[in-house]
């Protein structure tokens, strides 16, 4: 090497070591301050940080933002840039770009604080699969079987005297009203938990149950993609309290961030969290606010937003063959008929013939798997002819919440047509909640959140403000891409066998229709078809 390359090698070290440490290059006036990692701040117990969370810390500043101060070390030095070894096993490692590493806080406005990111997950690849004893331990536990009776309990609500397209997640509901239950207190937390049917139960063992259904989610089958997500944005005006940071962080792996709130600027935070957990399906669950005083009242006053998105995408075991689809007749609820593509696909399915002595059941109901395992599935439940959806839905509901009724179903050939669909929906929670009894949660004067959060004075409440679920699904020859963010605002008041016959499912009324993880049962996603022509 030449003197004059080594020379701008020593300065390249030079440069980067007063990057990272803060120190003052010797022979110049430039001082560079140190960047400080406010998530390693009193926040949260030293104990608490792993090493994933302190690999997270480190990112790669691009090479073209520094190209005007640092030369390039020359091909031939022997070894790796100054930190890369350190940093080869982090997330955050490109070993396209040769600039050096320094760790990097939040963004920062100006005029106002840093956010602070209290915790951040685990990337989801990191996770383990569970282990056969965990399955069985999920399979064999109570929550599944109260979160799908709380799944039908708010669809009949949701649903009731209503004719129309309808598509929920309940799973996320129940994921995301579960952290909110860990904050709860007094007869607010005895309300919640009769809502979300988990009176009498351990909270540390539904804590745990909930821990294992979380990563049972992220880790489905190799060619399903399903993938869950928890955030909470708190406001720095009002402080969470470290055992509620823990339990969230550590049973449903929640990302928490503590920020100043600012009109427009944390709705954009917030929507772009939501976009890209769900793929872009969700781009907006929060609209900036036009009137300034309404506003400011929303910056100090709200307390936190707490969110879950949950998003789903998988291909049939058997695809419909597209040649087959054709344009068909569906009749629609009040007689009329529209023209609709309908696939057609002739398959062994499970399936459950109508009238079954052990269920009562007016309806025919098959499945449809995703993957090469078939570990999910979609449930479809025709009513007979002449039977209205309307009319049987309770005793639709009434079964599925049943954990022996999934099991009645056996193998059939057949064909089934299906037509294809794709819906958007808004889905306001709060009423549907408070006929479920969930009502002192949503109370300005009597909810009671102080194991959230610190109050400033023994007359503040925080309380649920607003809660409301946005989704879409499309079901095509291919399969199912489906997704859903549920939103819950905080704010405080400062201011088996059968005959063998062969089945024909032509799915040409409204219907109702489920996807469900065969291997747990919990129920994900739920929905009516009334036209399969009309977006929601």
């Amino acid at each position: 090497m030449s003197r004059q390359k080594r020379k701008l090698y020593r300065l390249h070290l030079l440069l980067s070591l007063s990057l990272v440490y803060g120190c003052q290059i010797p022979g110049t006036h430039t001082s560079i301050e140190k960047k400080v990692d406010v998530r390693n701040s009193s926040s949260l117990p030293k104990e608490k940080m792993n090493s994933s969370q302190e690999q997270e810390n480190v990112a790669w500043v691009p090479k073209d933002a520094l190209a005007p101060l640092l030369p390039i070390p020359p091909q031939e030095t022997k070894g790796k840039p100054f930190l890369q070894e350190q940093t080869q096993n982090s997330s955050s490692y490109n070993p396209n770009l040769s600039s050096p590493v320094i760790p990097s806080p939040a963004p920062v406005m100006p005029t106002i604080s840093p956010d602070i990111l209290l915790y951040s997950p685990t990337e989801q690849s990191e996770f383990q699969v569970l282990s056969q004893a965990e399955i069985t331990e999920l399979q064999s536990n109570p929550l599944i079987t109260v979160n799908n009776k709380f799944a039908a309990s708010l669809f009949h609500e949701l649903s009731q005297d209503k004719q129309e397209n309808l598509f929920i997640s309940p799973a996320s509901v129940s994921l995301a009203f579960l952290m909110v239950w860990n904050g709860a207190a007094g007869e607010t937390q005895t309300e919640m938990q009769k809502s979300l049917q988990i009176e009498g139960m351990d909270p540390e063992q539904v804590n745990r149950w909930g821990h294992l259904l979380m990563r049972k989610m992220l880790k489905p089958a190799e060619d399903i993609q399903l993938e869950v997500a928890n955030a909470i944005w708190a406001n720095d005006r009002f402080t969470l309290l470290p055992e509620y940071i823990e339990k969230n962080q550590n049973n449903f792996l929640t990302k928490i961030t503590n920020e100043h709130f600012i009109n427009g600027l944390t709705q954009s935070k917030i929507n772009e969290w939501a976009k890209q957990r769900t793929h872009g399906k969700i781009p907006t669950v929060l609209n900036p606010i036009d009137d300034p005083q309404t506003a400011k009242f929303w910056e100090e006053s709200t307390f936190a937003i707490l969110l879950n998105a949950l998003y789903f995408k998988a291909n049939w075991t058997h695809r419909f063959e597209s040649f087959e689809t054709q344009s068909r007749n569906f009749t629609l609820d009040n007689g009329s008929q529209k023209t609709v593509p309908m696939m057609k696909q002739f398959d062994y399915y499970k399936y459950l013939p109508p009238n079954s002595a052990q269920f009562k059941n007016k309806f025919q109901a098959i499945q449809i798997p995703y993957g090469k395992q078939s570990t999910l599935g979609m449930y479809i439940f025709l009513p007979e002819y002449g039977a209205s959806l309307a009319s049987i839905q309770s005793n639709i509901l009434e079964n599925i919440s049943n954990p022996t009724f999934f099991k009645a179903f056996y193998d059939e050939g057949g064909e089934l047509l299906l037509p294809k669909f794709k819906f958007k929906s808004h889905q306001d929670l709060v009423k549907p909640l408070k006929n479920l009894g969930m009502k002192l949660a949503f109370d300005q004067n009597l909810a009671d959140f102080t194991k959230m959060a610190q109050t400033k004075s023994p007359d503040q409440h925080f309380y649920i403000s607003d809660a409301f679920q946005k989704s879409n699904i499309e079901v095509n020859e291919e399969g199912t891409e489906a997704s859903a963010v549920t939103v819950i605002n905080f704010t405080s008041d400062i201011g088996s066998s059968g005959p063998v016959r062969q089945l024909s499912m032509v799915c040409n009324h409204p219907f109702m229709y489920l996807i469900r993880d065969n291997e747990t049962g919990q129920i994900l996603f739920m929905g009516n078809v009334y036209d399969p022509s009309q977006e929601i």
